[in-house]
């Protein structure tokens, strides 16, 4: 049974509740629809997250190891390699944290970067994991 179809079931209920003009059932009819309101936004809630754990779970089939790090995809990874750090703000959106990813299954991208002689150090910006890169 759809919640449109349970709406309508509880509409005829409010006014049949009405027609009686019992306010212990028109009480409930309201309990019950505030109730069903509830179910209807944690339903949606719920999709949402569903979907977000797929469009997850879907990138994470494309990622490739880069050092600790992961690479959002082969071509991004063939481009990390081609390339010496520091390594542009855009491509960086591209390189993941592996302990967001373990921990939270998250993707966050490791956009901070920190020079140290010929080393690059990049850093999580939300748990501060870092490693050096070169």
């Amino acid at each position: 049974m759809l919640y449109s179809e349970i709406s309508q079931v509880l509409k005829d209920i409010a006014a049949v509740g009405k027609t009686l003009q019992d306010q212990e059932i028109n009480s409930k009819i309201i309990d019950l629809q505030g109730m069903i309101m509830d179910l209807m936004q944690e339903n949606q809630e719920l999709s949402q997250k569903v979907n977000e754990f797929d469009s997850i779970k879907n990138k994470k089939k494309l990622l490739k190891k880069f050092g600790n790090f992961w690479a959002q995809d082969a071509e991004t990874l063939a481009i990390l390699n081609k390339q010496k750090a520091p390594y542009d703000d855009e491509l960086t959106t591209s390189i993941y944290c592996p302990r967001c990813l373990a921990k939270d299954n998250k993707l966050v991208p490791v956009n901070n970067f920190q020079h140290f002689d010929d080393l690059y150090e990049l850093i999580c910006p939300v748990c501060e994991y870092s490693a050096i890169v070169r």
